[in-house]
């Protein structure tokens, strides 16, 4: 019997000839990051001289090394960094290559076709092909950051991806992929998010937060106090401990105290109190509303700015 040949699809060689043009169209965007105690990762030109890169491959390093796509090394200088929400901003004075077009707004769908490009050590360039798998609204890190969207991907990032540009198949940058948050995601941090941070980042090298000096717990109210509370609550947080002259202490409360709501916001877990304590409230006083011994009592909290942490 004859055989036959198979001839291959043209939507499909179609797509595969675009995404690749896509890889080929940013790579000159895309370098590599090394530095002396980590792994290699990847950055993406966000502006000229401007890289932006994933803040767990750096951590406290002050001077990496850019790899372009000719191969050659590059100093640069990292201007800001802010591990909660995984993202460091580096400062080169070598040419940029080019800056790539940034869609600044999240119009994501789960199903979506996307990839990471990202760059090895020794120059190359790479992809990482996948699709958006969960696509939602805002949400917070472990230390109470605001990333504006989450965007998880069902992608497996290879050695060297973390901090590399998530590219649509228009060509745009989404954001920049990363691990740093859960080992078994791949989440994105979304260009609207990294649009927000870059020019604090680049002014004070951090992002400042909100701090009120205080140790918290949830606990769940007695049923009693629950429904005398206007509006009625079932729970909050107590503190169990305090900063010596912070801004708790210093305005009156105490150890024992139960937080119902701060600057009128309702608070019935500690992620609550993280909600309000973002930059813009650093230096406000604000109204505290607890309960003390079972009766309701409000204090003024001046916000303070929470401590540098040392590297």
């Amino acid at each position: 019997m004859e055989s036959q040949s198979i001839e291959p699809s043209s939507t499909l060689q179609t797509i595969s000839n675009s995404l690749s043009d896509i890889v080929s169209e940013i790579s000159n965007s895309v370098v590599a990051i090394q530095n002396p105690s980590r792994f290699v990762g990847s950055g993406v030109f966000w502006r000229d001289n401007i890289v932006v890169t994933a803040a767990h491959l750096l951590k406290q390093e002050k001077e990496v090394v850019l790899i372009y796509p000719d191969g050659n090394s590059h100093p640069a200088e990292l201007v800001g960094i802010d591990p909660g929400i995984d993202l460091a901003v580096l400062k080169t004075a070598a040419q940029t290559l080019g800056v790539p077009s940034i869609r600044s707004e999240n119009h994501l769908k789960p199903g979506q076709l996307v990839t990471a490009v990202g760059r090895g050590g020794d120059a190359s360039i790479g992809a990482c092909w996948g699709i958006v798998s969960n696509v939602s609204g805002e949400w917070q890190s472990w230390s109470g950051s605001t990333v504006e969207h989450y965007i998880e991907l069902d992608m497996r990032l290879s050695r060297g991806f973390s901090g590399s540009p998530l590219v649509s198949v228009d060509g745009e940058v989404l954001g920049i992929v990363t691990s740093g948050f859960n080992r078994r995601k791949t989440l994105t941090i979304p260009s609207i998010t990294i649009n927000r941070m870059l020019g604090p980042l680049m002014e004070k090298g951090r992002i400042s937060r909100g701090f009120m000096g205080v140790g918290l717990y949830p606990v769940r109210l007695p049923e009693k106090i629950s429904s005398s509370l206007s509006p009625s609550r079932k729970s909050g947080v107590v503190i169990v401990g305090m900063n010596d002259g912070g801004p708790a202490d210093t305005s009156g409360l105490i150890v024992g105290d139960i937080l119902l709501s701060i600057d009128g916001k309702s608070v019935s877990d500690i992620r609550d109190v993280r909600r309000v304590l973002r930059p813009e409230t650093v230096g406000r006083e604000v109204p505290v509303h607890i309960l003390r011994a079972g009766i309701s009592e409000e204090f003024q909290v001046t916000i303070g700015e929470h401590p540098k942490r040392s590297p």
